[in-house]
């Protein structure tokens, strides 16, 4: 089952390791290295919230990955290229790049630190055991998968200003500031997230019949069909930066879209009963979310048999823009 580190408060034994107070230990979701939500949502927001909480976010640490020996449900090799690569820019001054194998022993590029009934505590001025309760889902939730996940307190309930924060702090790491706004001339910007997910149901969808729908209001709008796995992530989080709507399927895909402007909106299509992220979204205060069907027919192709009514939102949208 899921790995969870134990918490609790008594007199250090005779044998524990201790990191200095420049390193900041976390355990990275398994699946992070191939998925930028789970990147953004797991591993970062938790280390942003760490940050956050011991007044840290403009101090250069040492953010240091904690594995396990890959015994984990879901854990699989890290392939050479880890999207983390791309988005480590996102995390500023602080070095992501330190790993320690965590097993019966702790490891660090030397021979075990513990000794034969060591009770092998792990301490730190800036850790915390059970961190992965920071992550969008907690601990107990996925991410809306099940019946179970969108039952009871959400998660994320008034963590609209954590979010604010921590959106403010990635971009301006970047270079991109956090107060752009809807950029209104000569046209309304749309972006059109294209295969933004390949995975199952929701794998490889181009929004072709709602392209070509939205060509009706070209006169209003400037619609921008993006495969954003393709572009280099200062132009992704620039392009969104400015842009009035963004149009994704759910899951990792669609984390680009924390960096739309105040009062844009996020059109995110989903299969029945699988509202991925629905409890960050649904409590993240910048942008006004649509939850919208994805439906396929019996050959696999996306159909939309309310692509009049997705018009129809997208101009009700666009003259409130308009109002304001």
């Amino acid at each position: 089952g899921m790995f969870r580190p134990f918490m609790a408060v008594g007199r250090a034994p005779k044998g524990y390791y201790r990191f200095n107070a420049t390193m900041m230990p976390f355990y990275r979701h398994p699946t992070s290295h191939r998925n930028p939500g789970h990147l953004l949502w797991d591993d970062f927001m938790a280390l942003y919230t760490l940050l956050d909480i011991f007044d840290r976010e403009n101090d250069p640490l040492y953010l240091v990955h904690m594995i396990r020996p890959s015994t984990f449900e879901f854990e699989e090799e890290i392939p050479e290229f880890d999207v983390a690569d791309k988005f480590l820019p996102l995390m500023g001054k602080h070095n992501y790049n330190v790993t320690i194998e965590m097993g019966y022993s702790l490891k660090f590029e030397e021979p075990s630190l513990f000794k034969p009934g060591d009770d092998r505590l792990i301490c730190a001025d800036h850790g915390l055991s059970g961190s992965g309760l920071f992550a969008d889902h907690g601990s107990q939730k996925w991410h809306g998968q099940t019946k179970k996940d969108r039952e009871g307190t959400p998660t994320n309930l008034g963590r609209g200003g954590l979010f604010r924060r921590y959106r403010r702090f990635l971009m301006k790491n970047l270079g991109v500031s956090p107060d752009n706004q809807i950029k209104r001339k000569p046209k309304y910007q749309i972006i059109v997230s294209q295969n933004s997910s390949t995975k199952g149901t929701r794998g490889n969808v181009t929004f072709s019949d709602h392209i070509e729908a939205l060509s009706s209001l070209k006169s209003r709008v400037d619609v921008r069909p993006v495969n954003i796995t393709k572009m280099n992530l200062l132009d992704q989080i620039e392009m969104t930066s400015t842009a009035a709507f963004f149009i994704s399927t759910v899951g990792g895909g669609s984390s680009t879209a924390m960096f739309l402007p105040k009062g844009a909106h996020l059109l995110l299509f989903y299969r029945p009963m699988q509202p991925l992220d629905w409890d960050f979204w649904n409590n993240f205060p910048w942008v006004k979310v649509h939850w919208l069907p994805l439906w396929r027919d019996k050959n696999g192709t996306m159909v939309d048999p309310m692509l009049d009514d997705f018009l129809k939102l997208i101009v009700a949208e666009l003259n409130e823009l308009d109002a304001n």
